[in-house]
C-alpha cells in the first residue's frame, strides 16, 4: 500500500554549532584556525584604527565609521550563532564585503591624526585637505 520514507542522517553531521568560533576550532582544529586569526586580527586592527581616528578627530564623517560597526556587530554576534564561515548566509557574505571595504578604506588613515573637532572639514582616509581661499 502506502510506502513511508524517512531521512537519515549521520549522527552528529547535523547540528547546531551555536557559535562560529567554535565551529571553526571543531571542523579546523588548533592548527588550521591560524588562517582564520589572521583574518581576524587584520579586521579587528583596521576598526581599531578607526576608532583611533574617530577619537583623534572628534568627528564620525568618514567613510570607515559605518564598515566597523558593521564587522564589531558582527563579530560580536558570531559568537552566538554559526553563520561566519556559511557562504550560503546573506550574513556571511555582507560581512566578509564590509570587512574587506573597511580594510581597504582603513589602509590611508595615519594611527594618530592631529585633527581638531573645531576644524572638521576632515577627508576621505583621514587626511586633511585646505579650504580654498577666495
Amino acid at each position: 500500500m502506502g510506502r513511508t520514507s524517512s531521512i537519515y542522517t549521520i549522527e552528529g553531521s547535523n547540528r547546531e554549532h551555536g557559535s562560529s568560533y567554535l565551529a571553526m576550532a571543531e571542523y579546523m582544529g588548533l592548527l588550521g584556525i591560524l588562517p582564520f586569526l589572521f583574518l581576524l586580527v587584520l579586521v579587528v586592527r583596521a576598526a581599531g584604527r578607526t576608532w583611533a581616528w574617530v577619537r583623534g578627530a572628534g568627528s564620525l564623517s568618514h567613510y570607515a565609521v559605518p564598515f566597523a560597526m558593521i564587522v564589531l556587530a558582527g563579530l560580536v554576534h558570531a559568537g552566538f550563532e554559526d553563520w561566519l564561515f556559511a557562504a550560503g548566509s546573506y550574513l556571511c557574505l555582507f560581512f566578509w564585503v564590509s570587512a574587506f571595504v573597511l580594510v581597504d578604506l582603513t589602509s590611508g588613515i595615519k594611527p594618530n591624526p592631529q585633527v581638531l573637532a573645531s576644524k572638521s572639514f576632515s577627508a576621505f582616509a583621514g587626511q586633511q585637505f585646505r579650504q580654498p581661499t577666495r
